[in-house]
């Protein structure tokens, strides 16, 4: 496996059961090793996500589900230096793949930030919680300088509802 991402999710929408809204790369070697172990395993080649819970009641993980495919929040991966996209495009043209791994990036953070915000508001979190993980360093997957107008409609989106 040549690209490891360690990540995970700190808020969530809807809370607790929802897709993610404020993620934050961290790694887990506990993690890391059983999705690499149940990946081998299964002859898995190719992008995924495994996604453990971790047990409030014995703090052992839990397997969750294993997602053959990105995930949203895929470019705080690249954020960390593991770009996804590019290294299973190599891959399948045939050009060899570096390996990388985000250990060594914690703490960096994604931020959907439209969502993050209304859903805030819908929790009534308050000015402080709403803001905390706006703090640098941080992806947001969305707004970008080179491309406008898909942060232009989320906006418009957002305030019209």
């Amino acid at each position: 496996m040549p690209g490891i991402f360690c990540g995970r999710k700190l808020l969530q929408a809807p809370a607790g059961v929802g897709t993610c809204r404020v993620g934050v790369a961290e790694w887990d070697d506990e993690a890391v090793d059983g999705a690499r172990r149940l990946l081998h395993a299964l002859g898995f080649h190719g992008i995924s996500q495994v996604e453990y819970k971790r047990d409030p009641r014995d703090g052992t993980l839990r397997l969750m589900e294993v997602n053959a495919r990105l995930w949203q929040w895929h470019s705080l991966a690249a954020a960390c230096g593991v770009d996804l996209v590019q290294m299973a495009y190599r891959d399948a043209i045939g050009e060899p793949v570096a390996a990388r791994t985000s250990r060594g990036s914690d703490g960096r953070r994604w931020v959907a930030l439209v969502r993050h915000v209304r859903e805030s508001r819908r929790e009534r979190l308050g000015l402080r919680r709403t803001l905390f993980p706006l703090r640098p360093p941080f992806t947001e997957p969305v707004f970008s300088l080179h491309d406008p107008m898909p942060a232009v409609h989320q906006l418009v989106g957002a305030l019209r509802a």
